[in-house]
């Protein structure tokens, strides 16, 4: 019965803590990259992502691709969540996992561009 109880009281403790990215999840957070273009081109980048609690973000990012010269890119969109700690940025194929506090995020494409990396929250 104890065991039975210990794993109810996981449970629930582990629900409210996936709850609290939620709440915690939001600002400025720096996002460094690498990733293969759709036409096969190797790229790296690192990105200012501004989320809004309202389902809104705006990134600002410099990428350096593979024999290209960098380039900027700055663009506004709407992000929302797909699970408890997951979100969608932008598209079904761009996955981010938020930690419990909201602090980091670990974010990947899973579509015709490739892509993965960590973006950091700026400020705690």
């Amino acid at each position: 019965m104890k065991i039975i109880i210990a794993i109810v009281l996981a449970f629930c403790i582990g629900q409210a803590a996936a709850q609290d990215c939620r709440t915690a999840f939001g600002g400025v957070y720096t996002f460094a990259h690498t990733g293969i273009k759709p036409n096969g081109t190797y790229f790296s980048a690192l990105a200012k992502f501004t989320f809004q609690q309202d389902g809104t973000f705006a990134v600002n990012a410099v990428i350096n691709g593979r024999g290209a010269a960098p380039y900027s890119l700055n663009i506004t969109s709407d992000w929302w969540w797909s699970d408890a700690c997951a979100i969608n940025v932008d598209r079904p194929g761009f996955i981010g996992l938020v930690s419990d506090d909201g602090r980091f995020i670990s974010l990947a494409t899973f579509d015709d561009e490739q892509m993965a990396g960590v973006a950091i929250r700026d400020t705690p």
